[in-house]
This record gives C-alpha cells, sequence and structure tokens, in this order.
C-alpha cells in the first residue's frame, strides 16, 4: 500500500482526535443526567471494481463463510501503531455482497465482552462490496495504545469479535498482543467495509 508519510499523519491526527473524543463521550454516558450522543462516522471509498457506491445501498444476504486474519495498516511508520485491518476471506465456492459497518467487541478470555461500546466512524456512504469466491474484504479498526498512552491501563482484551452484517457469522481475531488502553483513556473506532486497504486513505 502506497500511502505518502504526510497523509498518514494527517489520517493518523485525525484519529487520535476521534478516539480521544469517543473516550471523553464514554466518560459522560457513565455519569447520572448523560445522554447518548451519536458516534462520528468513517471515510472509505473505493477505487476498484468490486465496490459501487451507493448511498442506501440493498445488499442481499450473503452467501459466504469467512476467515479472518489482523493485518498491520502501515508497518514502516510507528504513527500507525493504533490502527489494524481485519481481512475477511471468503471460503465459499459462491460470492456474495457486503455493505455497512460489522458489529463489533473487545472480548477477555471468558468470552466476556470488556471495553464499552465501540463507535463506527462513517463520513462517506457506505459501499457495496463484492466478494468472490477467494476474495477478501476489509475492515479498519482504530483504537488507543500505550504507544500513544504509556501509562494507561489495559482493557484486557483477549479478542476482537466482528458480525458480518448480510450473514450475521461472529467472526474472532486474536489482540492479545495489542496493549489496548481501557475507554477512559480514549475509545475503539470501527470503519465501514472496504474492498481493499487502500480506500479509507485515498
Amino acid at each position: 500500500m502506497n500511502v505518502r508519510p504526510s497523509k498518514l499523519i494527517q489520517v493518523m491526527g485525525l484519529l487520535t482526535l476521534l478516539l480521544a473524543a469517543v473516550g471523553l463521550t464514554a466518560c459522560a454516558d457513565a455519569a447520572p443526567d448523560a445522554t447518548n450522543s451519536a458516534s462520528p462516522a468513517s471515510p472509505t471509498s473505493s477505487e476498484t471494481p468490486a465496490a459501487i457506491a451507493s448511498t442506501t445501498p440493498d445488499v442481499p444476504a450473503a452467501g459466504c463463510d469467512f476467515t479472518s486474519t489482523r493485518e498491520i495498516f502501515k508497518q514502516d511508520y510507528p504513527e500507525s501503531d493504533g490502527l489494524f485491518y481485519i481481512k475477511l476471506t471468503n471460503t465459499t465456492s459462491t460470492g456474495c455482497e457486503l455493505s455497512g459497518y460489522p458489529d463489533a467487541d473487545l472480548i477477555d478470555s471468558s468470552g466476556l465482552t470488556v471495553g464499552g461500546p465501540v463507535s463506527q466512524l462513517n463520513d462517506i456512504p457506505d459501499q457495496v462490496v463484492s466478494v468472490e469466491p477467494g476474495g477478501a474484504a476489509y475492515v479498519l479498526i482504530g483504537f488507543s495504545g500505550r504507544t500513544r498512552f504509556p501509562n494507561c491501563n489495559l482493557v484486557g482484551a483477549d479478542a476482537i469479535r466482528i458480525r458480518i452484517p448480510q450473514t450475521g457469522q461472529e467472526i474472532l481475531t486474536d489482540v492479545k498482543d495489542l496493549l489496548i488502553c481501557d475507554p477512559d483513556t480514549a475509545g475503539f473506532l470501527t470503519f465501514n467495509i472496504a474492498p481493499t486497504k487502500d480506500n479509507v486513505i485515498s
């Protein structure tokens, strides 16, 4: 993925502000008189034939089954510490279409949810992503870790659990090696489903 350093720094700066805002919202929600606030939402644009932009996509139920792997957003830059992709690979012999946001939770070794609610970042319309047999779609995840907040309390997550919107399939991806701060420090964001790793910052 060819990402200019200046563009990466810009994205990371924006992400840091958004995560901090989510953390403040989480603290406010804990107060007796707090009111729920709408979560900000996130960019992904398509530059490949796999995705068809749509303001209100009507996506049929998918016939795919997915496995997941975690990929670093940009290995060459330490600024990308708080970003990673979940690659969703279609293991079936049929294609399908995905769109929108997967539900996401951090869970501990007992399968219990930790870290509070996940915010969604979607400043542009969802895409319809066609996933062929053996093909993949991507979900970008943002969090705050000890690289940016060295003294933060850790959330104690063993995995991230995502639920595919069109299928309801739940997928676990290991995150035990990530030093993810608790929601009192900052929040946790999920971007919408994209056809490639480049779309979020294109």
